[in-house]
């Protein structure tokens, strides 16, 4: 079955609401990779893999334990001593080779994602967009920046299940021009996405005549994370900070979480109409439910431009289009599948839940019809529409208020809420509220029609990516992201971070 073929069948699957085809087109879809039989259980005991579309059990996998992370561990550093010899030009072909096999291989890792995470087909294909800018990227700066470094041996990319494909291909990328062997660990919330690469990767070492340069682990091995010479790792805040303690002085990039703020000063309305703004910044939050670290999570307007603050909200409360904004992921289109951390799905109601209790507006109807979803319980159902929470009616001075207000913007829910902010009257009063609620410094946004505002904005925040009248973004590999006084991902040193610098040139 080719993958439009197979594409149709998963999109039919779901139409019926028929959960028992969905998983066998699904493990037969799998059965074709190599790495998935070494990988796939029938023991519960297991980890196990979920269906975010019908928040249901799919099948088991074996996660990785300390002997087979040893013999990886073992196969990376026989790899790595061998590539770390070879001149990043010739490292450079090795990555053309790679990049040729993926593109062979990208639709079967777009239909992966999408059948994990209920990511939109759409979507999922674009994560195959943003690696093959990091190819090119490799291409055209790798030599540039790695000039007089050593390899370090071998590196461990910790892949996050919201854009599987798309956040680890930046370290992969670099890790293997940088002359380093990779071992990619596979998230358990969306894990499946590995074996098509994996196929891609076992086709290209044959090629070049390596092997064991790129391997995968199911989950994160806390053995082979304490023995690798370098960790990228992308995830949650908890996780990279408990990460940061285990690893001590070892080499480690994290990529986490966002808080982001977007300031619309009255200005903009100058330049642009309410509703281009609230669409722009719906379009931030709303598509891939929320699940990007990029996503706009707060808005503070300036007195004047609460036009686009109501446009906004009237988009919310309107809700997505059944079958077109929302609806099957596998349906060409489709904008907002559904979340794929529960965890995500609790914390929204809880804000909302507060919000009702404190007096804020919430605009936006948080629960999905079954029209639209497949009919599972709500208990276990991911699937959420848009929704924005108005804090301005709430009386901060009263008791606790202003601590619990804080405490639930500042909570980053991964998911596609949005808080709006009391107006403030100057930018000044606009930034003070960035630096107060913005924890992260991941990215942000300002609309304005004036370049002083843009520029005075830059100067006084401590965000490392800032877009002017559009929705916060990564601007990676041409520019640097990531939090600031971290090592961070993109730009002039991405290659840099995956080398040991105190090399002399030869």
């Amino acid at each position: 079955m080719d993958n439009a073929a197979r594409q149709t069948a998963f999109k039919e699957a779901v139409d019926r609401n028929d959960f028992t085809e969905f998983n066998k087109q699904y493990i037969d879809f799998l059965k074709q990779f190599d790495s998935f039989a070494q990988a796939f259980s029938i023991t519960s005991t297991e980890v196990h893999v979920t269906s975010a579309i019908f928040g249901r059990h799919n099948f088991y996998l074996k996660q990785t334990n300390d002997a087979q992370a040893q013999e990886l561990l073992d196969k990376a550093r026989a790899a790595s001593q061998k590539f770390a010899i070879v001149p990043v030009q010739e490292r450079l072909k090795f990555l053309k080779i790679l990049k040729s096999k993926i593109d062979k291989y990208q639709d079967d890792i777009a239909l992966a994602i999408t059948a994990d995470t209920g990511k939109p087909i759409d979507l999922s294909k674009g994560e195959m967009t943003k690696g093959n800018e990091w190819f090119q990227f490799a291409a055209n700066q790798a030599a540039l920046q790695l000039v007089g470094t050593k390899p370090l041996g071998v590196a461990q990319v910790i892949s996050a299940y919201n854009y599987p494909y798309a956040l680890a291909i930046s370290g992969i990328v670099g890790a293997l021009a940088a002359g380093n062997s990779v071992v990619v660990s596979a998230p358990l919330k969306a894990p499946n996405w590995v074996f098509p690469f994996m196929q891609a990767a076992m086709e290209a070492m044959e090629e070049y005549g390596i092997q064991g340069l790129i391997q995968t682990s199911i989950g994160v091995n806390n053995s082979l994370t304490a023995a690798v010479d370098i960790v990228h790792f992308v995830g949650g805040d908890r996780a990279g900070e408990q990460l940061r303690k285990s690893r001590g002085a070892k080499k480690i990039i994290r990529e986490m979480g966002g808080s982001n703020v977007v300031v619309v000063m009255a200005s903009a309305l100058e330049k642009q109409s309410a509703d281009d703004i609230a669409n722009i910044i719906y379009g931030g939050f709303g598509p891939a439910a929320g699940q990007r670290c990029t996503a706009p999570r707060m808005l503070c307007a300036q007195n004047g431009a609460e036009e686009a603050v109501k446009a906004l909200e009237a988009l919310c409360e309107k809700g997505p289009l059944p079958h077109q904004d929302i609806g099957n992921p596998f349906a060409p289109g489709v904008k907002i599948g559904p979340l794929v951390d529960k965890s995500a799905h609790q914390k929204m109601q809880g804000a909302i839940n507060l919000a009702t209790e404190l007096g804020a507006r919430v605009y936006g109807k948080m629960g999905v019809s079954d029209k639209v979803r497949p009919k599972t319980p709500d208990t276990v159902s991911l699937w959420v529409n848009p929704v924005v929470i108005d804090w301005s009616a709430v009386d901060m001075s009263k008791g606790d208020n202003a601590a619990r207000v804080h405490e639930c913007v500042t909570n980053e829910i991964f998911g596609p809420l949005l808080h709006i902010l009391p107006t403030v009257k100057t930018l000044d009063e606009a930034i003070a509220v960035t630096g107060r609620l913005d924890t992260h410094g991941l990215a942000g946004a300002i609309f304005t029609a004036s370049n002083d505002d843009e520029n005075y904005y830059r100067q006084h925040t401590r965000i490392t990516s800032i877009m002017r009248n559009a929705a916060p973004k990564d601007q990676s590999p041409k520019f640097e992201h990531g939090h600031p006084g971290m090592p961070r991902i993109g730009g002039s040193h991405h290659f840099q971070r995956y080398a040991d610098l105190r090399q002399t040139p030869r």
